[in-house]
């Protein structure tokens, strides 16, 4: 996910430092599912900007990659910026058929759903 986030702003012809905020948003855009599946985005941002502070990233930085994460959610997100709508864009496009784990197709989420009906791997990215 995270080098389609890269990939999508390195094809639309933005500076390597932007493509690698990208990929660091795109790596970190869930970690907010260790709290919880629901609101993840908005506890994940908090999450990362811990994280980022604790490395030293530049406080312009940390904005970027904060909003973005809290802005990626489709219920309650919008692409805020380039960074964000790449974001967005890379996180709605992966999706495999091997990522359902719930067998049971009458309790399937709109995630089982999706992951589900794709039939062929995507190669636009690789």
């Amino acid at each position: 996910m995270a080098e389609k986030a890269g990939y999508i702003l390195k094809t639309l012809g933005y500076d390597a430092r932007m493509v690698e905020l990208a990929k660091i948003a795109g790596y970190l855009h869930d970690i907010g599912n260790l709290v919880n599946r629901d609101d993840h985005s908005q506890s994940g941002a908090v999450m990362a900007f811990l994280i980022l502070d604790h490395l030293k990233f530049p406080p312009e930085e940390i904005g970027m990659i904060v909003s973005v994460i809290g802005d990626h959610d489709e219920g309650t997100g919008v692409p805020v910026s380039p960074l964000a709508a790449a974001l967005i864009l890379a996180d709605k496009s992966d999706v495999r058929w091997n990522r359902v784990r719930n067998q049971d197709k009458s309790t399937f989420d709109i995630h089982d759903r999706v992951n589900y009906s794709v039939t062929k791997e995507d190669r636009f990215f690789r």
